[in-house]
């Protein structure tokens, strides 16, 4: 393509210059960017430095008298970028709930996150081409703790936790997950975390139950190896540059 050539020579010379000039920027705290498909379900959302928080205020389930079953389920997708490579990503959340009443173990309030993964959508800068995705499972791991997977259900002959419960869930080591791809070895500076986070109850006669998710967070850690000296960016960003035309030419040739 025209594109691809122009860029070679004279051009990528230009390019490296315009880098050499621009302005450094600061990778610590800032390091990381999110774009947030959630449902409104969750909430409104605040970063702090490199975590993404939601607090929604009516994620809940809640039911009384006989046959009683309510459910809310919310569908979260966000986007993470980051230009430094991205090491884990780790997801936590937490929530109460409580029973009134003379219930039996059929009163209920129950907790999971479905469908968890991870989809890989760019490495070194560039999206992720090609078939089959790049996908890491995940399982969130609720206290107190049952032996349930990726599900908590409590019932009202249980002692309620003042506390709440919580929920875990770690992406670790997304480096690794690269191995025995055409892109083992390189960075990962893209990823989609996407779950099904579902709450439910059931009650009986005379019971109610109730249980909500009080706040949800995101938080991701970039690749350490990658974080370079303050001294270091613009060279950093001048190689990254050349990289990115060669990697493109290379592309062009073999579509």
């Amino acid at each position: 393509m025209v594109f691809f050539k122009l860029a070679s020579g004279r051009w990528a010379f230009m390019m490296v210059m315009c880098l050499t000039l621009a302005p450094t920027w600061s990778v610590f705290g800032e390091s990381i960017s999110y774009t947030s498909g959630a449902e409104s379900i969750f909430g409104d959302s605040t970063i702090y430095g490199d975590t993404l928080l939601f607090s929604p205020t009516a994620f809940s389930s809640s039911c009384s008298g006989a046959d009683g079953v309510n459910m809310a389920d919310g569908l979260l997708r966000v986007w993470i970028t980051s230009p430094t490579g991205i090491e884990n990503v780790s997801v936590q959340e937490g929530g109460a709930w409580f029973f009134f009443g003379p219930g039996t173990a059929a009163t209920q309030a129950y907790v999971g996150a479905h469908a968890a993964e991870l989809v890989i959508t760019q490495v070194d800068g560039l999206p992720v081409v090609g078939d089959p995705l790049i996908i890491v499972p995940g399982t969130m791991d609720f206290s107190p703790s049952s032996s349930a997977v990726g599900s908590r259900t409590f019932n009202a002959t249980e002692p309620v936790d003042p506390a709440g419960w919580q929920g875990t869930m770690l992406f670790d080591d997304l480096g690794a997950t690269l191995a025995g791809t055409p892109y083992q070895g390189e960075l990962v500076t893209g990823a989609m975390l996407v779950f099904d986070d579902i709450l439910a109850t059931a009650s009986e006669v005379g019971t109610v139950a109730y249980i909500d998710k009080k706040w949800i967070s995101i938080t991701t850690s970039p690749q350490p190896d990658s974080v370079p000296e303050p001294g270091t960016l613009v060279l950093l960003a001048a190689a990254s540059a050349l990289g990115l035309i060669y990697r493109l030419r290379k592309r062009s040739k073999t579509n």
